[in-house]
C-alpha cells in the first residue's frame, strides 16, 4: 500500500515538472525504422502544364516559355529539360529559384515537315521536387499548310501506244497574303510543267504532261518551284510516271507442273486493257485440242479473263511451242499471246547405283 502511494506521488510531482511519465518515449527518442518528417521540400508549380500555339502554319518556328514558381520550402533545382523529339527544343532557362520565386523556362517548336491538323509534343522538367518524378509539359496547337497542293501526288500512267497523260493540281494559298509562284521546272524531260493562273494571289493551277521520247521504265520526278511565303519558300509536287503495255497480261505465261498432269489443272489469265480506248477481246485459242478455253469480259472494253483447262495426263508436245492466243480490236495490237510451258521432269537417280569405293 505504501509503495503504490509513492508511486502515485512520483507520478503527479513529475507531471508537475513537465516530465514525461514512466515508461513513455521521447519525440526525440524514436524506436528505429519510425518516419521522421522533413518540413524542408522543394515543389514546383507552373502557371500552365498546357500550352497551345494556336494555329500556326507548317514551317513556322514558334517560341514560348512556360512559366514556373516554387511553392516549396528549399531552393528548387531544375537539372534537364527536354522535348520527346527534335523539334522541341528548351533555351537556356532558370535553373534554380528560392522558395516563392518564379522562373522561366523557353521552348522553341519547329513545324516543318508537320502534317495539317492538330498537333501535340511534350515536355519533360526534371527537379528535385519533393514528388520524385518528372513534370510533363503539353504544347498542342493546329497546323495549316499555308500552300496545298491537290492532289499531293501525281501519278501519270502512259505507254509507247498512248505516250501523252495529262493531270492538273490544283494549288491553293491557305492565307491572307497574296501568293507568288514562280521559276517552276520539271526534274524529267519526259514530264512538262506549265503554271497557269487561275485567282491571282490565291488559286493557281498547274498543268502536267508526258511527252515522248519516254523512258523505259517507270520514273519518279519531281515539279519544283518558287513561293514567296517564307515559311514555305520551295513548294514540291511529287510525281510518278508509270510506264505499262497497252495491255497487261498477268500472268505473263502460264506454267505447268512436269507431264503427265497427276490431276486436272485450270490456269487463269487476266487482260487489263491500259490504253483509253475501249478494246473488244474474242477467240481464245490453245494450239492443243486437249485444253479447252473460255473468254469473260470482267469490265466491258477494258479487262477480260481467260480461262484454260487442262485435262489430267496432259503432256505438252516437246517440238510445238504451246500458247494461248486472242484476238483484239486494237489493230496496233490483233493478236495477244501467252506462252505455255510445262516443267521438265527432274531424272530419276536409281536407289541400287554401286558406289563408288575410296581408293
Amino acid at each position: 500500500m505504501k509503495k503504490r502511494i509513492m508511486s502515485l506521488l512520483l507520478t503527479v510531482v513529475a507531471s508537475a515538472a513537465g516530465l514525461p511519465p514512466a515508461g513513455a518515449q521521447s519525440a526525440t527518442n524514436q524506436p528505429a525504422g519510425a518516419v521522421q518528417t522533413n518540413s524542408s521540400y522543394a515543389e514546383i508549380t507552373f502557371s500552365t502544364t498546357n500550352y497551345d500555339i494556336g494555329t500556326v502554319e507548317v514551317g513556322d518556328v514558334v517560341r514560348f516559355s512556360f512559366i514556373y514558381t516554387n511553392t516549396g520550402t528549399s531552393l528548387l533545382i531544375i537539372s534537364n529539360v527536354a522535348g520527346n523529339c527534335a523539334c522541341t527544343t528548351a533555351g537556356e532557362w532558370t535553373r534554380e529559384a528560392a522558395p516563392g520565386q518564379t522562373g522561366s523556362i523557353p521552348i522553341q517548336l519547329r513545324t516543318a515537315g508537320f502534317a495539317s491538323g492538330p498537333a501535340s509534343r511534350r515536355v519533360l522538367v526534371a527537379s528535385n521536387d519533393r514528388s520524385g518524378h518528372q513534370a510533363v509539359l503539353l504544347v498542342t496547337g493546329n497546323l495549316v499548310k499555308a500552300i496545298e497542293a491537290a492532289p499531293a501526288y501525281v501519278l501519270l500512267q502512259c505507254s509507247t501506244d498512248y505516250p501523252n497523260a495529262t493531270l492538273t493540281v490544283m494549288i491553293t494559298n491557305k492565307t491572307d497574303k497574296p501568293l507568288v509562284l514562280s521559276d517552276v521546272k520539271s526534274s524529267h524531260p519526259a514530264l512538262k510543267a506549265e503554271l497557269q493562273t487561275n485567282v491571282p494571289g490565291q488559286e493557281f493551277r498547274l498543268l502536267l504532261t508526258t511527252v515522248p521520247p519516254l523512258p523505259a521504265e517507270s520514273v519518279a520526278p519531281q515539279v519544283t518551284m518558287k513561293t514567296s511565303f517564307t515559311s514555305t519558300p520551295t513548294l514540291t509536287v511529287p510525281a510518278f510516271i508509270s510506264i505499262v503495255p497497252a495491255v497487261s497480261v498477268v500472268p505473263p505465261e502460264i506454267s505447268l507442273p512436269p507431264a503427265p498432269l497427276a490431276k486436272p489443272l485450270t490456269a487463269h489469265i487476266s487482260f487489263v486493257v491500259n490504253g483509253p480506248n475501249a478494246v473488244t477481246l474474242s477467240n481464245a485459242l490453245v494450239n492443243t485440242k486437249e485444253a479447252s478455253v473460255s473468254l469473260k469480259e470482267v469490265r466491258p472494253g477494258k479487262q477480260f479473263q481467260a480461262t484454260v483447262a487442262f485435262p489430267e495426263g496432259f503432256a505438252a508436245d516437246p517440238v510445238q511451242p504451246l500458247e494461248l492466243s486472242v484476238n483484239s480490236s486494237d489493230p496496233r495490237h490483233p493478236l495477244l499471246k501467252v506462252a505455255v510451258k510445262q516443267m521438265a521432269r527432274p531424272s530419276a537417280t536409281p536407289s541400287n547405283a554401286p558406289v563408288k569405293a575410296a581408293p
